[in-house]
């Protein structure tokens, strides 16, 4: 039983860290389902926002900064997933 055990942790180990090096993650998969989730949200932030009258207080209250950090961690990342992009477009050195 402990062999097992210490298998699995050394499976779930090494995903983890093959997922950390960028050996398993496609980035084009989970960014073509991050980018239009992100739209979704900002257009019913945008909604909540303009709606703010006539929306109940209780649940604009709520909705509307769910939805916020909903997009936060949506936009970070998208940074995250495509930093080596901005890096080499923004962030190089150009001669």
């Amino acid at each position: 039983m402990a062999i097992l055990e210490i298998c699995e942790k050394q499976c779930i180990l090494e995903s983890r860290m093959s997922i950390l090096s960028g050996g398993y993650v496609n980035k084009s998969k989970i960014l073509r389902i991050l980018n239009p989730v992100i739209a979704v949200d900002f257009f019913c932030l945008v909604c909540t926002a303009l709606l703010n009258d006539v929306i109940p207080y209780e649940i604009y209250g709520i909705l509307h900064p769910v939805l916020g950090y909903i997009l936060t961690a949506g936009i970070v990342c998208h940074v995250i997933l495509n930093w080596s992009w901005i890096k080499n477009n923004y962030l190089s050195k150009k001669s």
